[in-house]
């Protein structure tokens, strides 16, 4: 697969070809606070290390102190004029980069070298079943037009990211994990 980093501008701010969202929380009521385990789970030092620093067992309680998620960019060239929900416009022949998301169908994104926000629900692929959108998975529009305004090269129809949480147990140990799916609470709405 392409990295995104290979093709994306030198200004667009990288670490290693990944974009980096610190004290993200990466969908819509996610929030951080006490969480409880539903598996097993190993803590490592620091974000994507192979150290351990502890371990979380399932039933165990722990708070949610913050997280960083890594996004590699997905390039989007703009096929049509288009303004979003937020008032946004973006312009044909314009390429930006959908960066971490944000919820609500809400992304971060590079464009004319700063990070904006950008309504970007109509990219994602809607599940016929749940009729949820699956983020990681973008459509891309090739007949241009007001409903059809971006163009996501093949390449980067699945978007590369990590989610790393920073927990601290009852004993004060702290560490991180990739894993946060192990864990309920996450969810304000629910």
């Amino acid at each position: 697969m392409s990295t995104a980093g290979a093709d994306a501008p030198a200004e667009l701010p990288l670490e290693d070809g990944w974009y980096v969202a610190r004290n993200a929380c990466p969908f819509e009521c996610c929030t951080y606070r006490t969480w409880r385990a539903v598996h097993d789970t190993r803590l490592y030092t620091t974000q994507r290390s192979a150290e351990p620093a502890g371990r979380v067992t399932a039933g165990q309680r722990v708070v949610a102190v913050t997280g960083v998620v890594y996004a590699q960019p997905v390039p989007v060239d703009v096929i049509h004029d288009h303004s979003d929900s937020n008032g946004g416009r973006l312009r044909q022949g314009e390429r930006f980069y959908l960066l971490d998301y944000l919820g609500e169908g809400i992304h971060h994104i590079w464009l004319n070298g700063e990070v904006r926000d950008l309504d970007a629900l109509g990219l994602y692929r809607i599940d016929p079943e749940t009729q949820l959108s699956d983020v990681s998975r973008f459509e891309s529009c090739d007949a241009p037009s007001v409903a059809c305004w971006w163009r996501i090269a093949p390449d980067f129809r699945h978007q590369r990211t990590e989610w790393w949480v920073k927990l601290r147990t009852d004993d004060g140990t702290e560490g991180w994990t990739d894993q946060p799916e192990h864990f309920v609470g996450k969810d304000a709405c629910g």
